[in-house]
C-alpha cells in the first residue's frame, strides 16, 4: 500500500456500483478523497453516502468497481493492516456488554497489539491520551448503557484515536451532539492530519470544515471539488430543491448559505 510524502494515504473509488434488490444505491461513482485532507460526502437523504461509507469500510462489496486505499483495492489488504490504517465513527453504536468508558477506548488499541485478544501493554495510556483529547475524562469509569447519545459519540471518537488510524471515516459525526461539541468534533478531525472522509448532512458544516466535497444524488456523483466550487446556487437548487445563494463567510472567506426558501418543480416557492 502506498500513501504520499506524508504518509497518509488517499482513497479512490472507481466506478463503483451496488444495488439491493431492484434499487441501484450507488450507480457508477467515480470519486476521491484526497490523502491528508478532509473530504465530506454530501447530498440529500438516500442518496448513498453512508453505503459508499460502507464500502470503503469493506462491510459491504460493491457489485462493481473498486475501493482503492493508497492505490491497493481494499479487499487485498490483511484484516490486522487495515484495522492499523483505516478507524470508523459509525452513525449508531450499541453493545450489550457492561464495559466502562475507559475499557471502550482501550479496544482502539487491538490492531496494534501482539495478538488480537491482547492489547498493549501500553493500552491504558493511549486511552487515557485519547479520552484527554476528547475532553472526556469525567466519563472514563462511567459505563456504556448510563451514557447520552452525545457523550457516547465523543466515547467512540476517542476509541477511534486510540486506534491510531491514518484514515479516519465518519458516518453522520455530528449526530446527538450540540453545537459546541459537533464543532469541537469536526475541527479536532480536521486538526489531525490524517485522510479523513465524512458523510454529512449539515452543509454549512461542509463548507466550514471540508477541504474537498463529493456531492450524491439517487447514487450519483453530481460533482466534486472544493467547497467553493462545488456548493454553487444551482447545484444547490438541482440537487436539493433549495432556493439559496451562497455568500462569502466574512472570517473563513469560504462559502456561506443564505437559505431563502424551497424551489417548487415550476421554479417557485412552496
Amino acid at each position: 500500500m502506498t500513501g504520499t510524502e506524508t504518509g497518509m494515504p488517499g482513497i479512490e473509488m472507481r466506478a463503483v456500483s451496488f444495488a439491493r434488490g431492484e434499487r441501484r444505491i450507488l450507480d457508477d461513482v467515480t470519486a476521491r478523497a484526497p490523502a491528508g485532507r478532509f473530504t465530506g460526502v454530501i447530498g440529500p437523504n438516500g442518496s448513498g453516502k453512508s453505503t459508499l461509507l460502507s464500502m470503503v469500510m469493506r462491510w459491504q462489496r460493491p457489485d462493481a468497481g473498486q475501493v482503492l486505499l493508497g492505490g491497493t483495492d481494499v479487499r487485498e489488504l490483511g484484516r490486522r493492516e487495515f484495522a492499523r490504517t483505516v478507524a470508523e465513527l459509525e452513525q449508531h453504536s450499541a453493545t450489550v456488554l457492561e464495559l466502562s468508558v475507559e475499557q471502550i477506548v482501550e479496544l482502539g488499541t487491538i490492531p496494534h497489539a501482539g495478538g488480537w485478544a491482547r492489547p498493549l501493554g501500553d493500552a491504558a495510556h493511549e486511552a487515557h491520551q485519547a479520552i484527554g483529547t476528547l475532553g472526556i475524562e469525567h466519563l472514563r469509569h462511567r459505563t456504556w448503557q448510563t451514557l447520552s447519545g452525545g457523550e457516547r459519540q465523543k466515547v467512540q471518537m476517542a476509541r477511534a484515536l486510540a486506534q491510531r488510524p491514518k484514515v479516519l471515516v465518519l458516518d453522520e459525526p455530528t449526530n446527538h451532539l450540540d453545537v459546541a461539541a459537533g464543532l469541537h468534533l469536526l475541527q479536532l478531525a480536521r486538526d489531525l492530519g490524517l485522510t479523513v472522509l465524512a458523510a454529512l448532512h449539515d452543509l454549512q458544516l461542509a463548507a466550514m470544515y471540508c477541504d474537498h466535497l463529493v456531492v450524491l444524488d439517487e447514487g450519483r456523483v453530481r460533482a466534486q471539488g472544493s467547497a467553493s466550487e462545488v456548493l454553487t446556487p444551482e447545484l444547490l437548487a438541482d440537487v436539493y430543491g433549495l432556493d439559496a445563494q451562497v455568500l462569502r463567510h466574512p472570517v473563513t472567506g469560504g462559502p456561506l448559505i443564505v437559505m431563502c426558501g424551497v424551489v417548487s418543480a415550476t421554479g417557485g416557492e412552496k
